[in-house]
């Protein structure tokens, strides 16, 4: 063995509080043969005179100096000038048991490795309170192993132990073999150095010890402060997959690449969950290209090693698309492709949105150009449609007057039926979906109906295609839909807005589909209640905030509206983020509406029925945001800052209390059956008990006749042999007795 055997490199930069600890607990090693590499790294405290005492001291200390260049920097200078067999890197204000390089020296040469690994503690300046840290060596991935490698634990190899290199023994001819060195950074300069290391390793021990102690709450060690550079671990994760990839061993440990990615994700983005700036680092990391190609956070959850660490960076993935969804400006550009309507103002303006519904739209149309009423038009709105739609629609209507058409970037239904509101000319607006259909006197009976309204209510019945025919599941949720929209009460009037919206509540049969009702435009753009931007479920909130104020309202049974169901619809999609948003939005801006019209008597009178509507909102938005996948349910994070407080203190936490009062009540409910089977058993042993009892008395009975009935007998021989006739019979036998004990001794 070398003079030297291990060369421990100190990157030191304004560490003079802490330095002599650290030097101390090194000279202090029960293993003499090393030496000690000081890099002072441009300190601007006393560090520097520290170190020349402790060098003149101990000819083992060497130091070095250079401008700041930060510890990666540093350690590669003092792996530059090592003649050790081995390296120890440890940071300036930690420090060591007095055995660790006794004991990990001696493993190292026992096993012929490559790299020894230990354990570690946490040490609290402020407390000085010692705290283990199990994450520092994870004894159960590794405990069936002496030695491994990469293809022992494949799954495991980058995420067995911390990334720190302090708590690691490195052979130096396979760390110069490989060329390894630490990335030249401000912060995570070791994580490079540590992973790429385990994944070349062929001879990994550890050392199942706590021989080092990481100072923490001291705000001077290199993982205290990030020095304002976000993204620096982003620029080592693509280094380390970059390498791995050219060295062909990706594939091997691709999914302990991802646990590590993902972990390194949650540490470093949690402390920019409140910044201004937090949606610029979210698109530079989940729009980053390697975490793109990779698929890196796209893979099933049961595989990834965190599922909360993978559930919170998730949740931040989905806050930056749910911000970016909905922070730009809604006013968007649009084209007019179409205008064959004449100057004069029709009855019915015909709205229909469209996106994506090449399918549908020829069909939806045809059951406008069927209506028995004429005096119509009909405004379209492609709302950046992909598959064809805007074609669809140009053929169908080419042959067609009273027709308009527009075209814009995707912007949702609400805006594409807010353009087609500004653009409408008809006394009164009618919306259709483009996937749904009108029945042939649909506006010929709202004609004869609308007279002296402001907004007119029907019903509509359901089908569905062939697709959803099929689709077993589908059908299900058809069934439940098949009698909902349709009002069973009686509605004669006539009526404000809020007194029939009352009845409807009080009568269960509120319905705030916007297609199933039509509107005078003059009112409409009075009230300036228009489709709110950006979110689904829009049509709570419009029909809220248009039937309380609205001077008069009615309605008809009549069934003029035709709704599909097929999969892929708003009705048959599973929950999502936009779908929590959208009943959040509406919530919001209800109670906003309730709060600036409740002075008004009529809104006092009929109070109650709004309340309980709202609240079906709010119990809605918690229903919804319950179902969504735990990965999503972070989305909150992309709303504005008094959305996301509202939406943390009213969903997300009462959400998280539900969950646990349903797990407390979930454990009350096992306790009650285990009490109830115990409760079972104990009565059951005392009916065995009580059975038992009647049987033993029983028996004492039996045995208290039988004794009498021995006593009995006891006491009539004990007369017979007193008796003269006894003794008489003794007397004549005993000469046959006689011969016949002589008998029996002749024969023996």
């Amino acid at each position: 063995m070398l003079s030297v055997a291990v060369s421990i490199v100190i990157p030191v930069y304004n560490s003079e509080a802490f330095l002599p600890e650290c030097l101390d607990s090194v000279l202090a090693q029960t293993y003499p043969h090393f030496e000690v590499l000081c890099v002072d790294d441009g300190s601007t405290d006393s560090s520097p005179k520290i170190l020349e005492e402790y060098a003149a001291r101990d000819p083992r200390i060497r130091l070095f100096r250079q401008a700041n260049s930060f510890a990666g920097a540093a350690r590669n200078r003092g792996m530059e000038h090592a003649s050790g067999k081995y390296l120890l890197f440890l940071d300036s204000d930690d420090f060591i048991d007095s055995s660790l390089l006794e004991l990990a020296v001696a493993k190292a040469e026992e096993q012929a490795a490559d790299i020894v690994v230990f354990s570690g503690c946490e040490y609290n300046s402020l407390t000085h309170a010692i705290k283990d840290k199990p994450t520092y060596l994870k004894e159960k991935v590794i405990s069936p192993f002496e030695v491994f490698s990469r293809k022992d634990i494949p799954q495991d190899i980058l995420t067995f132990t911390n990334p720190a290199p302090w708590n690691k023994l490195y052979r130096r001819e396979f760390v110069e073999a490989h060329q390894l060195r630490f990335m030249p950074i401000r912060y995570s300069n070791d994580v490079y150095f540590t992973k790429m290391a385990f994944a070349l390793a062929e001879r990994i021990t550890t050392v199942n010890r706590s021989l080092v102690y990481y100072r923490v709450m001291q705000g001077t060690n290199t993982q205290s402060v990030k020095f304002g550079y976000p993204l620096l671990f982003l620029t080592v994760l693509e280094k380390i997959h970059d390498d791995l990839l050219s060295l062909g061993i990706y594939d091997e440990i691709s999914q302990s690449f991802r646990d590590y990615a993902v972990h390194m994700l949650s540490y470093e983005l949690r402390p920019y969950e409140t910044r201004a700036d937090r949606f610029d680092i979210y698109r530079q990391v989940f729009e980053n290209e390697m975490i793109v190609s990779t698929a890196l956070l796209e893979q099933e959850m049961s595989t990834y090693g965190s599922r909360n660490e993978y559930c919170y960076v998730k949740g931040l993935q989905a806050s930056y698309e749910f911000h970016r969804k909905h922070a730009g400006d809604f006013s968007r550009t649009f084209q007019q492709l179409a205008e064959r309507r004449s100057a004069e103002a029709p009855v019915f303006s015909v709205i229909i949105p469209v996106y994506n519904k090449q399918a549908f739209i020829g069909a939806c149309l045809e059951s406008v150009f069927a209506q028995t009423f004429s005096d119509y038009e009909i405004v379209l709105v492609d709302d950046g449609s992909t598959d064809g739609s805007l074609e669809t629609i140009l053929s169908c209507t080419e042959s067609h007057d009273g027709i308009a058409i527009f075209s814009q970037a995707n912007a949702g239904p609400s805006a594409a039926r807010n353009l087609g509101i500004r653009h409408a000319r008809g006394r009164w607006l009618l919306y259709l979906d483009a996937d749904d259909r009108l029945v042939p006197e649909a506006l010929q009976i709202l004609s004869e109906n609308i007279s002296g309204q402001d907004m007119l209510f029907f019903n509509a019945d359901v089908f569905y295609d062939s697709e959803a025919a099929r689709d077993e599941k589908l059908q299900k949720q058809i069934d439940e839909f098949i009698d909902y929209y349709t009002r069973h009460g009686k509605y004669e009037g006539p009526y404000s807005g809020i007194e029939l919206f009352d009845a409807f509540v009080k009568n269960s049969d509120y319905l705030p589909c916007p297609v199933f009702q039509t509107i005078r435009r003059e009112f409409l753009l009075g009230s300036g209640h228009l489709f709110c931007d950006g979110i689904i479920h829009e049509d709570n909130l419009y029909t809220f905030q248009n039937i309380l104020p609205a001077p008069y309202a009615s309605y008809i049974p009549d069934h003029l509206y035709l709704r599909r169901v097929h999969p892929g619809s708003i009705m048959t999609n599973p929950t999502g983020p936009e779908n929590v948003y959208g009943y959040f939005k509406c919530w919001l801006e209800m109670r906003k509406t309730f709060f600036s019209l409740q002075e008004k008597p009529e809104i006092l009178h009929h109070q109650s029925s709004i309340l309980q509507t709202i609240r079906v909102m709010l119990n809605g938005t918690r229903k919804k945001y319950a179902e969504l996948p735990d990965e999503e349910k972070g989305f909150y994070f992309g709303m504005c800052d008094d959305e996301k407080q509202f939406f943390e203190a009213m969903i997300a936490d009462y959400c998280g209390k539900e969950k646990e009062a349903g797990k407390l009540k979930k454990d009350v409910r096992k306790q009650k059956d285990e009490a109830g089977k115990l409760k079972k058993e104990i009565e059951q042993y005392k009916v065995e008990e009580k059975d038992l009892k009647e049987k033993v008395t029983a028996l004492e009975k039996k045995v208290a006749l039988l004794e009498k009935e021995y006593d009995k007998e006891l006491s009539k021989s004990l007369r017979l042999r007193h008796s003269n006739a006894y003794k008489i019979g003794r007397f004549l036998t005993w000469p046959l007795r006689k011969l016949k004990e002589i008998l029996k001794k002749a024969r023996n």
